[in-house]
């Protein structure tokens, strides 16, 4: 396990499972249901972690008329960065 890696993350590579939300819910235990305001706030990494603007995973915000626009808040920023 790399230092810092969340152990489902871990899991998930090393048995080639392809990282999506509903896979990590599945494999962290979620056993396929949404979880709670307070256990999605200690989803870590943040790319499995619903949009903080519009709970959505993926994010769904948008700003009529503006192309392009990209929410900024810290789980969209982090599957930017992924």
């Amino acid at each position: 396990m790399v230092p810092g890696e969340s152990p489902t993350v871990a899991i998930m590579k090393r048995y080639g499972v392809p990282m999506t939300r509903e896979n990590y819910l599945e494999c962290g235990g979620f056993d396929g249901r949404e979880p709670d305001a307070e256990e999605e706030q200690g989803i870590v990494p943040l790319l499995f972690r619903k949009c903080d603007q519009c709970s959505c995973h993926p994010c769904v915000c948008t700003i009529p008329g503006v192309a392009g626009f990209d929410c900024e808040c810290e789980p969209c920023t982090a599957r930017r960065n992924e």
